[in-house]
């Protein structure tokens, strides 16, 4: 089974920590497509900037042997027009859980935006199953073509729905 668990101002007197954490699980399974310049993002992050509309950090763990262990990651600032960065262990790669991390912050966040690399094949797979669409082609500072993901949630638009984001810290989800 895994937690999904949402950064939010109830875990300040461990964000320093599990900030560290995290950036050490994205140096280490983010591969070599994680940027110098999200990797410093993700170090100077701080609970105010997750305060900010449309800024969430989301992370996925999984009881082991071993004790909890993160197995993903999805950080979201600027409804991911500043930042959308997904990070999925290895072993967890083909259980679909990139797509329930990224559907977790559509849904929680209403509107999300990507840019995903022409050539990241597992990434292209996370926005399309999430239910993003590819609106537009653009070219980053250092030359290489991306494309631009973005969606909605349907799930925000019932009268309870915003109630329930803000009461909710913890989603279990089966991977099975």
């Amino acid at each position: 089974m895994v937690q999904m668990i949402k950064i939010n101002r109830a875990s300040a007197g461990s964000w320093p920590l599990r900030r560290r954490q995290l950036l050490a699980f994205t140096r280490l399974c983010g591969g070599r497509r994680i940027t110098r310049e999200e990797l410093c993002r993700l170090a100077g992050l701080t609970l105010e900037d997750l305060e900010q509309p449309g800024s969430s950090l989301l992370y996925a763990c999984v009881r082991t042997e071993r004790g909890t262990q993160t197995a993903g990651l999805c950080l979201t600032l600027g409804y991911g027009e500043d930042t959308c960065l997904v990070v999925v262990r290895p072993l967890y790669r083909d259980a679909g859980l990139g797509t329930r991390l990224v559907t977790a912050q559509l849904q929680q966040l209403g509107k999300l935006s990507c840019r995903v690399p022409y050539d990241h094949i597992p990434c292209l797979k996370i926005c399309l199953h999430a239910g993003l669409t590819a609106t537009r082609i653009i070219q980053t500072p250092g030359g290489k073509a991306s494309l631009v993901f973005q969606g909605t949630s349907t799930a925000l638009n019932g009268s309870d729905a915003g109630d329930d984001r803000d009461k909710e810290d913890w989603l279990c989800l089966n991977l099975s």
